[in-house]
């Protein structure tokens, strides 16, 4: 096996090894990040540089030049490693293996303008008096503008500092929060329902009927129980998967009138005449024949 003075002295310790090698194995690592990571971890092997650059498919200056910035860089690193979390120490080796400062066109935007258009789209678009509800690349430009944060930036540009910063304000994911808000509220609300599923056998022989109904489908319970969270870098929008049923519009459909003393809707109409009555959660039909309790089931 071939060894060059570029490759020569590279040895690694175990925990070092361990993040490089998960560096160069994980899916939504970089290709530049991925191949000089290999390319340390095979030098470390004490391959050549034109081992390293066959296996590779790369030029062997190369990796001549990432193993020498490698061996500069980790000077005096090996002191503190073991005192170093791996988190730490997966960024610091990162910033290692990225491309050097280089010279070039002075940034356009200042690190105060910047974070300025990032707090605007992580803000509420109607907050803004713009009749949207999630942001788009366009919409922020033009705010932007109208706050005068900047005197001219590109719908393109928007979308490139918001794909830099992993911030998606057009995309929303649901979310579930599975503690009750009152526990004992929750735990006497199950227990009243299933007290009624349970009697519902002697209350069908004293001629009071027991039906579970669910949300008519064309009515949207739209108030969610907790409120939406914006969208922050590497974070999308969450939304309340639970939503609180609105009662009012359906009643209003079964019975003609939220308050229950219209007249009931064709598809429900009694057959006594009388109206339905609603109650807590639910409605009572009141005849000769005996009593009808609907029990409305959120979802």
């Amino acid at each position: 096996m071939t060894t060059n003075s570029s490759t020569q002295g590279i040895s690694l310790p175990n925990k070092v090894y361990k993040i490089l090698k998960r560096l160069s194995r994980k899916r939504k690592s970089p290709k530049w990040l991925v191949e000089r990571a290999q390319i340390i971890l095979l030098a470390a092997r004490r391959q050549g540089p034109s081992e390293i650059a066959r296996q590779l498919g790369i030029d062997r200056k190369t990796v001549r030049r990432w193993c020498q910035r490698w061996q500069r860089g980790m000077k005096g690193w090996e002191k503190g490693l073991e005192n170093t979390s791996s988190q730490s120490l997966e960024l610091r080796l990162s910033s290692l293996l990225q491309d050097a400062p280089r010279s070039g066109t002075p940034p356009q935007f200042s690190p105060e303008q910047l974070t300025q258009i990032i707090a605007v789209a992580c803000e509420d678009p109607k907050a803004c008096g713009r009749p949207i509800s999630h942001w788009s690349g366009g919409e922020i430009a033009e705010e932007v503008e109208y706050r005068t944060i900047v005197a001219k930036i590109s719908e393109r540009t928007v979308n490139r500092l918001l794909a830099d910063m992993d911030l998606k304000p057009h995309r929303s994911r649901y979310w579930l929060n599975s503690v009750p808000e009152c526990p004992q509220i929750f735990q006497g609300q199950v227990m009243q329902i299933c007290q009624i599923y349970e009697q519902a056998p002697s209350l069908l022989a004293q001629g009071i009927h027991v039906v579970s109904v669910d949300e008519k489908t064309g009515i949207q319970a739209k108030e969610r129980v907790y409120s939406t969270q914006l969208a922050t870098p590497g974070r999308l929008e969450r939304r309340e998967a639970r939503v609180r049923a609105t009662w009012h519009p359906l009643f209003d459909c079964l019975f003609g009138s939220s308050s229950g003393s219209g007249d009931c809707a064709d598809d429900w109409r009694n057959p006594h005449g009388k109206g339905f009555c609603p109650t807590y959660r639910g409605c009572h039909c009141h005849g000769p024949a005996g009593r009808l309790v609907l029990y409305c089931r959120p979802t």
